[in-house]
């Protein structure tokens, strides 16, 4: 197993908000568990290779919370 693991599985309700809720970075890292949106920052990036802001800028269909 990757030491990835953990990270991919939690990242991925996070880039479903990014995609799909106007959420703040601080409201999608709280709701990860990350309590710091820099760290939370700092972590997606290393593991999905874009920052969130590029990541809902490349990929967004966001609605209404």
């Amino acid at each position: 197993r990757s030491t990835l693991f953990p990270y991919t599985t939690l990242f991925r309700s996070a880039k479903f908000m990014l995609q799909n809720y106007s959420m703040t970075l601080k409201e999608i890292a709280d709701s990860c568990c990350y309590g710091d949106p820099a760290y939370f920052c700092r972590v997606f990036k290393k593991v999905c290779k874009v920052t969130p802001t590029e990541y809902r800028a490349r990929n967004t269909t966001q609605v209404s919370r």
